[in-house]
Order: structure tokens, then C-alpha cells, then sequence
């Protein structure tokens, strides 16, 4: 267990620091945003705000943290490869830890669970090239991107009735984005002419969320996370042949506008359960330094899933305690693109198995497709390979004595 935690901990910095992205829509906006969901909610279509898990400790609804049976310490990542109809030039591969998490029972009697996080909120990774004339002299624009924002979070959640879940966490949004243009002349006799803006920010807001449990293995659940204003800082950097400069201290407001996200989930049996989910964030209203741009959109997601148990009663080992998942989801991005709304439509396998003790590990594949030909970057192919970790210790779980 000793290992394990330095393990994590040494990949705690990572998983602020891996915030690249890849896709040109990464460009636009804080860059492409994270689901914010760990390997079994993408297995099973990115559903289960509404699934109570003894193991798994979600980002976008506190008020399941109550569900947790035990000290959890959690880690997840993912890698993700797109590929354009247009050329191989616009495909990509980009691998990213998204999410190191920590929460501790409390108490019993009103399930109390107090959990902190760290989470990929947006990611940018981007590098375009164009070609053009000046006064008879070709060259070569090339534009990139790097960086993102990443969250950190703390909150509490209760049950202070038998079918009543609540809770609460404070987030405090953090990171730098990084935008670069060079222009390289072909001809020697004309210099590179490099440009930079690098964007810092910096926040607060808050997640609540309420999970109801009914009879018969029916649950509902509602999640919000609040708009947010982030400070941001501006510097500009500018590199010639002959000296750089640097331009500081231009300050604005990046708005993150809040988002809802609805869960339903039922137990067929022992066996099998079936969930479904809508999430939405309206981004049309967004200032970046006071500018509304016109290149973001409501974006949502609309998806439907299923986990399946493996193995019955008297199945032994991990046979027992392994779930198999399926999901399908649609997706409308915040992004549009030459005035055209950005979709991806995509299915999904997930599965759940035991490591050792109260430990399990999870994965996940995505496919599916973004875009349309008829779009600038035509119809793109997308996969998407996620793993999660949960390691679980019964250091604060009371025992009953003999």
C-alpha cells in the first residue's frame, strides 16, 4: 500500500501538468474540454452520474461519494488518437493523465465523506501551418498551442436520509495557455518573425449535487457546477533578428459558464443495470477579456449505457467481482467551426475487475466519429483508450467488537 501511494503522489504533478490536447478545436475557447469522467462512466457511455460505486470517486456529482465504502485513493488517464478524412496531417495521438482523487469515510450513521481532487478540466494541442506571399517572398505561417487548465477541488457529502444524497465541493481553476505564430520567410535574406501569447488564470467555483435512491433500484440524481469569472494575465512575446521583447500585465476575466448534468439509472436484477445521462454548458455568452467569441456554442451530451455483472452467486474469484459495460453517446461540442457546429457520435466498452484487496482497476475503449465531410476538417475518426485506478484501505471503517 506504501508504494502505491508514492506512486500516485509522484504522478500527482503530472496530472497538472499533462493538460495537452492535440485537436485543432483545442485552438478555440480554454481549448477542447474533458468530460471529466473516470474508465467505467466512459465505458458505459460516459453515463452514471445517478450509479452509487463502493470504489469510484466521480468529479461532476459529490453527492455519490456517500456510496464509498472505504478509504479510496484514485488515479485515471487516457490516450486518444484522431484521424482526418483530409489527410493524415490532421491526425494526432496524445496521451494525458486527467484525474488524481482522495477520499476518506468519516462517519457512519450520515455516511459523511470528505474527498479532494485534482482534474484536467481543458486541454490545448494544437499546430497548423499555411503558406503565402509578401512583395514576391513566400512563406510559412505556422500557428500553436500548448497548455490548458486543470482544477483542484475539496468538498463533503452526507446522507441524511435513507434515500437522500447531498454534497458540496469548492474547485479552484488554475493554468496557462500558450498561443505561438511564427512566419518563416523562404528566402535567407528575411528573418523568422516569432510571436507568443501566453495566458495565466486563476478562480474559484463550486460543484453541488443531490442523488435520490427509490425503490427497486431506480435512482435520479441532478449536478451543477457554477459559472465561474477567472482572473487572467496576458503577456505578449515578441522575437525578431535583431531582439525579443515582452509585453506584461494585460489583465481580463475568463468566464466559465456552469453546467448541468441529469442522471437516471435501474437495476434490472442483481445483474444487470441500465443508466442514462444529459449534460449541458451554454458557452455562447463567454467573455475572454471582455470579448464574446463567436466561435463557442452550447455545447451537450446526450448517452445511454449499461454494466453487467459477470459472474452469479456462486461464481468465485474474479470471475465474481467483474463488470462488463456498453454505451452509446452523442455529442455536440462547444466549438464551431467556419460557422458549423462540431459533433461526435460514439460507442463504448468498459471493464471492471479486482487488482487485489478492496483495489480495482478499470478500462475503457471509445470509437466513434466527429466532424462531417463537408466540415474544414472533414469527418474524423476517433478512439479513445481510458484506465482507472482505485485503491481502497479500511483504515478508518469501524469494526464491531467480538
Amino acid at each position: 500500500m506504501r508504494r502505491i501511494f508514492l506512486l500516485l503522489l509522484v504522478l500527482c504533478p503530472f496530472a497538472a501538468q499533462a493538460q495537452n490536447g492535440g485537436s485543432v478545436l483545442s485552438r478555440f475557447g480554454i481549448g477542447e474540454l474533458d468530460n471529466l469522467a473516470g474508465a467505467r462512466q466512459r465505458g458505459m457511455g460516459y453515463t452514471g452520474a445517478a450509479v452509487g460505486s463502493s470504489y469510484e470517486i466521480h468529479a461532476t456529482n459529490p453527492a455519490a461519494w456517500t456510496f464509498l465504502s472505504n478509504l479510496r485513493l484514485q488515479a485515471s488517464g487516457s490516450y486518444e488518437y484522431e484521424s482526418s478524412s483530409k489527410g493524415a496531417a490532421l491526425s494526432y495521438g496524445s496521451f494525458a493523465f486527467k484525474s488524481l482523487d482522495f477520499a476518506i469515510p468519516f462517519e457512519e450513521s450520515i455516511r459523511t465523506r470528505l474527498s479532494a481532487g485534482l482534474h484536467q478540466l481543458s486541454g490545448i494541442g494544437y499546430e497548423l501551418n499555411a503558406h503565402g506571399s509578401e512583395g514576391g517572398k513566400t512563406y510559412t505561417s505556422s500557428y500553436s498551442g500548448s497548455g490548458g487548465l486543470a482544477f483542484a477541488s475539496i468538498g463533503l457529502a452526507v446522507r441524511p436520509l435513507p434515500w437522500l444524497n447531498i454534497g458540496a465541493a469548492a474547485r479552484w481553476y488554475f493554468g496557462t495557455a500558450e498561443h505561438e505564430m511564427v512566419v518563416d520567410f523562404d528566402d535567407a535574406d528575411y528573418f523568422t518573425t516569432t510571436q507568443r501569447r501566453s495566458t495565466s488564470h486563476g478562480g474559484g467555483g463550486y460543484v453541488l449535487g443531490a442523488v435520490l435512491t427509490g425503490p427497486d433500484g431506480l435512482a435520479v440524481s441532478a449536478s451543477v457546477a457554477t459559472s465561474a469569472e477567472l482572473d487572467a494575465s496576458r503577456d505578449l512575446h515578441f522575437q525578431y533578428a535583431t531582439h525579443d521583447s515582452t509585453v506584461r500585465g494585460a489583465d481580463g476575466i475568463q468566464d466559465i459558464p456552469v453546467r448541468y448534468q441529469y442522471g437516471l439509472s435501474y437495476e434490472l436484477d442483481s445483474r444487470l443495470l441500465i443508466a442514462a445521462d444529459v449534460a449541458i454548458q451554454d458557452w455562447t455568452g463567454a467573455r475572454v477579456f471582455g470579448i464574446v467569441q463567436p466561435a463557442l456554442t452550447t455545447g451537450y451530451r446526450i448517452s445511454a449505457g449499461a454494466e453487467w455483472k459477470t459472474g452469479s452467486a456462486s461464481s468465485q474469484g474474479m470471475l465474481r467481482a467483474s463488470l462488463l459495460r456498453f454505451g452509446v453517446a452523442h455529442q455536440k461540442l462547444s466549438v464551431l467551426l467556419d460557422g458549423v457546429a462540431q459533433s461526435e457520435t460514439y460507442g463504448t466498452v468498459g471493464f471492471g475487475f479486482p487488482v487485489w484487496a478492496e483495489s480495482r482497476a478499470d478500462l475503457s475503449l471509445e470509437a466513434g466519429v466527429r466532424g462531417a465531410s463537408s466540415n474544414l476538417l472533414g469527418s474524423r475518426l476517433m478512439v479513445r483508450f481510458s484506465f482507472s485506478i482505485s485503491v481502497g484501505e479500511n483504515w478508518f471503517t469501524r469494526r464491531e467488537a467480538d
